[in-house]
Protein backbone atom coordinates (compact mmCIF):
# COMPACT_ATOMS: atom_id res chain seq x y z
CA UNK A 1 0.00 0.00 0.00
CA UNK A 2 3.00 2.31 0.18
CA UNK A 3 2.53 2.95 3.92
CA UNK A 4 5.36 2.32 6.34
CA UNK A 5 4.29 -0.28 8.89
CA UNK A 6 5.82 1.46 11.89
CA UNK A 7 3.84 -0.46 14.48
CA UNK A 8 0.85 -2.73 14.93
CA UNK A 9 -1.18 -2.45 18.13
CA UNK A 10 -3.14 -5.43 19.46
CA UNK A 11 -6.33 -4.13 21.10
CA UNK A 12 -8.21 -5.78 23.99
CA UNK A 13 -11.06 -6.92 21.74
CA UNK A 14 -8.62 -8.66 19.36
CA UNK A 15 -8.85 -5.83 16.83
CA UNK A 16 -5.51 -4.87 15.31
CA UNK A 17 -4.66 -1.21 14.82
CA UNK A 18 -1.80 0.19 12.78
CA UNK A 19 0.25 3.26 13.65
CA UNK A 20 2.65 5.10 11.37
CA UNK A 21 4.20 8.50 10.98
CA UNK A 22 3.37 11.00 8.26
CA UNK A 23 4.83 14.41 7.56
CA UNK A 24 4.15 16.47 10.64
CA UNK A 25 2.09 13.93 12.56
CA UNK A 26 0.93 10.39 13.33
CA UNK A 27 -1.87 8.23 11.89
CA UNK A 28 -3.73 5.49 13.76
CA UNK A 29 -5.68 3.11 11.52
CA UNK A 30 -8.34 0.84 13.00
CA UNK A 31 -9.01 -2.56 11.45
CA UNK A 32 -11.78 -0.99 9.36
CA UNK A 33 -9.41 1.80 8.38
CA UNK A 34 -6.84 -0.69 7.16
CA UNK A 35 -9.53 -2.39 5.08
CA UNK A 36 -10.35 0.98 3.50
CA UNK A 37 -6.71 1.67 2.66
CA UNK A 38 -6.10 -1.85 1.33
CA UNK A 39 -9.15 -1.62 -0.94
CA UNK A 40 -8.26 1.85 -2.19
CA UNK A 41 -7.01 1.70 -5.79
CA UNK A 42 -5.03 4.93 -5.47
CA UNK A 43 -3.66 5.28 -1.95
CA UNK A 44 -1.48 8.23 -2.93
CA UNK A 45 -4.54 10.17 -4.11
CA UNK A 46 -6.42 9.29 -0.91
CA UNK A 47 -3.68 10.64 1.33
CA UNK A 48 -3.24 13.67 -0.91
CA UNK A 49 -6.95 14.46 -0.42
CA UNK A 50 -6.59 14.02 3.34
CA UNK A 51 -3.50 16.23 3.42
CA UNK A 52 -5.30 18.94 1.40
CA UNK A 53 -8.16 18.70 3.86
CA UNK A 54 -5.80 19.12 6.81
CA UNK A 55 -4.22 22.17 5.17
CA UNK A 56 -7.66 23.69 4.57
CA UNK A 57 -8.59 23.10 8.19
CA UNK A 58 -5.41 24.61 9.57
CA UNK A 59 -6.01 27.76 7.51
CA UNK A 60 -9.76 27.94 8.14
CA UNK A 61 -10.64 27.29 4.49
CA UNK A 62 -13.65 25.39 3.17
CA UNK A 63 -12.58 24.44 -0.35
CA UNK A 64 -12.26 20.74 0.52
CA UNK A 65 -14.55 20.53 3.56
CA UNK A 66 -18.18 21.32 4.39
CA UNK A 67 -19.54 21.35 7.94
CA UNK A 68 -22.42 18.93 8.45
CA UNK A 69 -22.68 18.66 12.25
CA UNK A 70 -21.36 20.10 15.49
CA UNK A 71 -20.95 18.10 18.69
CA UNK A 72 -19.74 18.59 22.21
CA UNK A 73 -16.04 18.07 21.51
CA UNK A 74 -15.75 18.75 17.79
CA UNK A 75 -17.24 19.63 14.43
CA UNK A 76 -17.89 17.13 11.62
CA UNK A 77 -17.08 17.91 7.99
CA UNK A 78 -17.64 16.16 4.69
CA UNK A 79 -14.44 15.46 2.77
CA UNK A 80 -14.97 16.58 -0.82
CA UNK A 81 -15.32 13.73 -3.35
CA UNK A 82 -14.94 11.03 -0.69
CA UNK A 83 -17.46 8.89 1.19
CA UNK A 84 -15.93 9.79 4.52
CA UNK A 85 -16.54 12.48 7.10
CA UNK A 86 -13.98 13.96 9.45
CA UNK A 87 -14.46 15.10 13.02
CA UNK A 88 -12.12 17.88 14.11
CA UNK A 89 -11.42 18.24 17.82
CA UNK A 90 -12.22 21.49 19.60
CA UNK A 91 -9.89 23.32 21.98
CA UNK A 92 -7.23 20.64 22.01
CA UNK A 93 -9.59 17.84 23.10
CA UNK A 94 -8.26 14.40 22.24
CA UNK A 95 -10.44 12.17 20.08
CA UNK A 96 -8.47 9.00 20.86
CA UNK A 97 -10.91 7.78 23.51
CA UNK A 98 -13.80 8.33 21.11
CA UNK A 99 -12.04 6.30 18.40
CA UNK A 100 -11.33 3.54 20.92
CA UNK A 101 -14.92 3.38 22.22
CA UNK A 102 -16.55 3.47 18.81
CA UNK A 103 -14.23 0.90 17.24
CA UNK A 104 -14.84 -1.42 20.19
CA UNK A 105 -18.60 -0.86 19.90
CA UNK A 106 -18.43 -1.57 16.16
CA UNK A 107 -16.48 -4.79 16.74
CA UNK A 108 -19.06 -6.05 19.25
CA UNK A 109 -22.00 -4.99 17.05
CA UNK A 110 -20.53 -6.94 14.12
CA UNK A 111 -20.49 -10.06 16.31
CA UNK A 112 -23.90 -9.97 17.99
CA UNK A 113 -26.36 -7.78 16.04
CA UNK A 114 -28.23 -8.43 12.78
CA UNK A 115 -26.34 -7.54 9.62
CA UNK A 116 -28.60 -4.57 8.87
CA UNK A 117 -27.71 -2.96 12.20
CA UNK A 118 -24.21 -1.56 12.36
CA UNK A 119 -22.13 1.17 13.93
CA UNK A 120 -20.53 3.77 11.72
CA UNK A 121 -17.03 2.59 10.80
CA UNK A 122 -14.45 4.73 12.58
CA UNK A 123 -11.41 4.48 10.37
CA UNK A 124 -8.52 6.55 11.62
CA UNK A 125 -7.16 9.27 13.86
CA UNK A 126 -4.69 11.79 12.46
CA UNK A 127 -2.68 14.09 14.71
CA UNK A 128 -0.55 17.03 13.63
CA UNK A 129 2.30 18.73 15.45
CA UNK A 130 1.46 22.09 13.87
CA UNK A 131 -1.62 22.76 15.98
CA UNK A 132 -3.42 21.15 18.92
CA UNK A 133 -6.03 19.54 16.73
CA UNK A 134 -6.90 15.94 15.85
CA UNK A 135 -8.87 14.55 12.92
CA UNK A 136 -11.03 11.43 13.32
CA UNK A 137 -12.03 9.86 10.02
CA UNK A 138 -15.35 8.01 9.75
CA UNK A 139 -17.29 6.34 6.97
CA UNK A 140 -20.19 8.40 5.68
CA UNK A 141 -23.54 6.54 5.69
CA UNK A 142 -27.13 7.66 5.25
CA UNK A 143 -26.06 11.33 5.11
CA UNK A 144 -25.42 11.21 8.86
CA UNK A 145 -29.07 10.49 9.73
CA UNK A 146 -29.52 9.20 13.29
CA UNK A 147 -32.41 7.75 15.26
CA UNK A 148 -32.76 11.15 16.90
CA UNK A 149 -33.22 12.72 13.46
CA UNK A 150 -35.95 10.22 12.56
CA UNK A 151 -37.81 10.82 15.81
CA UNK A 152 -37.60 14.61 15.51
CA UNK A 153 -38.82 14.54 11.93
CA UNK A 154 -41.66 12.04 12.36
CA UNK A 155 -42.93 13.45 15.66
CA UNK A 156 -42.46 17.19 15.12
CA UNK A 157 -41.42 17.76 11.51
CA UNK A 158 -38.16 19.29 12.74
CA UNK A 159 -34.46 18.52 12.34
CA UNK A 160 -31.22 19.42 14.07
CA UNK A 161 -30.28 21.87 11.31
CA UNK A 162 -31.68 23.04 7.93
CA UNK A 163 -29.62 20.70 5.74
CA UNK A 164 -30.75 17.68 7.76
CA UNK A 165 -34.36 18.76 7.39
CA UNK A 166 -33.91 18.80 3.60
CA UNK A 167 -32.43 15.28 3.72
CA UNK A 168 -35.29 14.00 5.86
CA UNK A 169 -37.92 15.46 3.52
CA UNK A 170 -36.17 13.95 0.51
CA UNK A 171 -35.53 10.45 1.86
CA UNK A 172 -37.93 9.85 4.75
CA UNK A 173 -41.06 11.85 3.92
CA UNK A 174 -43.22 8.70 3.80
CA UNK A 175 -42.10 7.10 7.08
CA UNK A 176 -44.95 6.59 9.57
CA UNK A 177 -44.99 6.55 13.36
CA UNK A 178 -45.71 2.84 13.25
CA UNK A 179 -42.61 2.25 11.14
CA UNK A 180 -40.60 4.45 13.47
CA UNK A 181 -41.76 2.38 16.46
CA UNK A 182 -40.67 -0.80 14.67
CA UNK A 183 -37.24 0.64 13.90
CA UNK A 184 -36.85 1.77 17.53
CA UNK A 185 -37.83 -1.68 18.83
CA UNK A 186 -35.31 -3.41 16.57
CA UNK A 187 -32.63 -0.94 17.62
CA UNK A 188 -33.36 -1.60 21.32
CA UNK A 189 -33.06 -5.35 20.77
CA UNK A 190 -29.66 -4.81 19.14
CA UNK A 191 -28.53 -2.58 22.00
CA UNK A 192 -29.52 -5.21 24.56
CA UNK A 193 -27.51 -7.83 22.69
CA UNK A 194 -24.48 -5.53 22.78
CA UNK A 195 -24.90 -4.89 26.51
CA UNK A 196 -25.40 -8.60 27.25
CA UNK A 197 -22.17 -9.38 25.37
CA UNK A 198 -20.32 -6.61 27.22
CA UNK A 199 -21.65 -7.71 30.62
CA UNK A 200 -20.59 -11.29 30.01
CA UNK A 201 -17.02 -10.14 29.37
CA UNK A 202 -16.72 -7.57 32.13
CA UNK A 203 -16.83 -4.57 29.80
CA UNK A 204 -18.41 -1.53 31.40
CA UNK A 205 -21.34 -0.12 29.44
CA UNK A 206 -19.91 3.38 29.77
CA UNK A 207 -16.99 2.21 27.64
CA UNK A 208 -19.39 1.77 24.71
CA UNK A 209 -21.13 5.15 24.75
CA UNK A 210 -21.27 6.92 21.37
CA UNK A 211 -19.19 10.03 20.92
CA UNK A 212 -21.09 13.27 21.76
Amino acid sequence: SGILANQYIEMEDCARWRQFEVDGGVVLLTSKGQEMVNSEKNVVALFKDLNNYKTSSLHGLFSTRKEIANGGNGSVYQLANREVVIKESNSGNSLYSALYRMDRLSTIADRVTPQWMSVVDHLALVTTRKVEKEFMIMKKIDDGVTMQDLEMFVNDGHARFPRMLSIMKEKFASITKSQLDSIRDQKNVGIERIYDYADSRGIRRTELLPDP
